[in-house]
């Protein structure tokens, strides 16, 4: 998936990542000790730290496909050429 490729997503992307990153300094999660890892990714720590730049470098690196790749195949009986699989499954 190129996530470069689409900037209306990358800018939607970049503003939950910069609201989360405001959420969690908010009074009601400091009450909680909510915090946020500081940790960087090495192919972007040049960019500063989490700058517009670095997030966009690591979303190219982390971001994965939301949905699961699935499929259906055809079940039949035993000898049915048209099916991919028997009742078991086999």
């Amino acid at each position: 998936m190129r996530i470069d490729g689409c900037r209306h997503h990358n800018a939607l992307i970049l503003a939950g990542f910069q609201f989360i990153r405001r959420l969690i300094n908010a009074k009601v999660m400091k009450d909680w000790n909510m915090q946020m890892t500081n940790r960087q990714l090495p192919e972007c720590v040049h960019l500063g730290n989490f700058t517009e730049q670095y997030i966009h470098c690591h979303l190219r690196y982390i971001t994965l496909p939301g949905g699961s790749p699935v499929g259906t195949c055809r079940i039949g009986a035993p000898g049915d050429a048209s099916a991919v699989v028997d009742p078991l499954l086999r």
